[in-house]
């Protein structure tokens, strides 16, 4: 509590001896001193290092850090301050301003670096989960497509009536196994699944066969009216038919077994963090009072030191400067008498 009441009389008397001093007289290094008190009143050089040996990787990358706060809020603290001490110093308030800029400077530039940091660290992690997330994609579109084309397939082998939709069926297996660059390292797996449905689509295959021979015979006999081998033929087709419709549920059988023992690999994802991005606001800064106020002299105002003013009148009047005289000017204020009701 001392030190911060000794700050604020340090503070007071300086800026108290400052708006003694005419504005063409005002140094730069004046300015610089009573900027200094301030910059240790907000711990200007911890600040500083604390963001400039602050770590930002990947492996670190945090939603938020206190040092860019603690940043952000000094450069609008010494502003404010700057805003305020200037007041009275409209004619060197270019000074404050680059007084102000000197001071802000390292912080910027280092508050800036950190945040260019937690971008990229932030996007070498952001591609580490969508690379994650391709492979994940990957591996979905084989694995869906591995069932997919069993599921097919086997649909397909039910509605065949012919030996040629048959042979036509394991040609276009033949074709899918060959699509190596496709499946990639489950290839194998398509192989293995397509290889387990050999043996029940051969049976098909020749079940199909023998069932056109039953037809093809059965025609026959009908032309050669042999009604006794008709009948005898009809029972054949109609079992035939049978075995075929009881081969085929076995098939879909075996492709709803194979379609659920599909492997299914689930990809890790990365337990890496990526910074939210956050909405910006425009703001603004003004580098060159004297060249705004000449341009846009409307964006801009003075505002007198009523005290020092108060201050020059009375010693003024204690001279006896006012004596005999209705008003005095003094580089652009007018003292005069001012009657009372």
């Amino acid at each position: 509590m001392r030190g911060f009441l000794f700050y604020m009389e340090q503070n007071t008397n300086l800026s108290v001896a400052l708006r003694s001093i005419p504005p063409d007289k005002i140094t730069k290094q004046q300015i610089v001193a009573l900027f200094n008190t301030e910059k240790v009143r907000l711990n200007y050089n911890k600040m500083l290092q604390g963001i400039t040996s602050l770590e930002v990787t990947p492996t670190t990358l945090k939603e938020s850090y206190p040092e860019f706060k603690e940043a952000d809020k000094f450069i609008k603290s010494i502003t404010e301050w700057r805003k305020e001490q200037a007041k009275p110093f409209n004619d060197v308030d270019a000074l404050f301003l680059e007084v102000a800029k000197e001071i802000i400077e390292p912080i910027s530039s280092a508050l800036l670096q950190k945040k260019e940091q937690v971008k990229t660290a932030s996007a070498i992690n952001a591609a580490e989960i969508a690379k994650a997330k391709n492979e994940q994609s990957r591996i979905d579109a084989i694995t869906k497509s591995i069932g997919d084309f069993i599921n097919k397939i086997t649909v397909d082998i039910t509605l065949a009536t012919t030996d040629a939709q048959i042979v036509s069926i394991q040609k276009r297996i033949g074709a899918e196994k060959s699509r190596v660059s496709f499946y990639q390292e489950y290839i194998d797996e398509l192989k293995t699944k397509c290889d387990s449905l050999n043996s029940v689509i051969n049976s098909q295959k020749e079940k199909i066969r023998e069932l056109m021979e039953f037809n093809s015979s059965y025609e026959q006999a009908i032309k050669n009216n042999d009604d006794a081998k008709a009948v005898q033929l009809k029972e054949k087709i109609e079992a035939k038919s049978d075995e075929i419709t009881e081969n085929s549920i076995r098939l879909q059988e075996q492709a709803f077994s194979q379609s659920l023992d599909i492997s299914s690999v689930q990809v890790g994802q990365p337990e890496v963090k990526v910074a939210k991005s956050r909405l910006h606001r425009w703001v603004f800064r003004v580098d060159n009072i004297d060249l705004l106020r000449k341009k846009h002299p409307e964006l801009t105002k003075i505002v007198p030191d009523d005290d020092a003013i108060n201050a020059i009148l009375k010693e003024k009047r204690e001279a006896g400067e006012f004596k005999n005289v209705e008003q005095v000017e003094m580089d652009g204020i007018v003292f005069f008498k001012q009657n009372y009701l």
